[in-house]
């Protein structure tokens, strides 16, 4: 899926799964106290936005016969584990703390993921900036060089050539 570069611009989360595909999905189901979970993680793509956060959708799986579902969001801060809850649904305050904690002691190795998913995620954003600058910029003689040891347009600070010019 391509990304519009305003939505990245803008500092609007994008989920993972939209941008690279489902791969690692098992890896954010986990069941708790009998209830299956599934986790859809969404990233700020912005490059230039350091909020290090991770947006999480928890859904409950229910009865095929049922059919239904139901979730929660959290904001979760990727430095310290601390979340701020968006919206419970139906979840009592309680119950919500208590699913999220089991999620973030039991399952280091996804939250290993989500950090590493957030690096992508914003070299992805990066990726897709720099391509559209690329697309905005004149053709022919008044297009700008831009030289390996020359700071990265993309604005990241690096050098290009350690940059968008791999």
């Amino acid at each position: 899926m391509s990304v519009d570069p305003a939505l990245i611009l803008e500092g609007l989360s994008v989920g993972y799964v939209e941008v690279f595909g489902e791969k690692d999905v098992e890896k954010f189901c986990f069941q708790c106290k009998g209830k299956n979970y599934l986790v859809d993680d969404q990233y700020c793509m912005n490059p230039e936005c350091k909020c290090n956060e991770v947006v999480l959708t928890f859904i409950e799986s229910r009865s095929e016969e049922d059919g239904s579902s139901s979730t929660f969001v959290i904001r979760l801060k990727l430095q310290n584990n601390e979340y701020q809850i968006i919206d419970r649904s139906r979840y009592s305050k309680n119950e919500l703390l208590s699913i999220v904690d089991f999620f973030i002691v039991n399952n280091k190795d996804c939250i290993t993921l989500i950090n590493d998913r957030y690096q992508e995620m914003k070299e992805k954003g990066r990726e897709i900036l720099f391509k559209n600058k690329e697309k905005s910029q004149p053709k022919g003689e008044t297009a700008i060089k831009i030289g390996r040891n020359d700071p990265c347009p993309c604005g990241s600070g690096r050098k290009y050539k350690k940059c968008c010019g791999k």
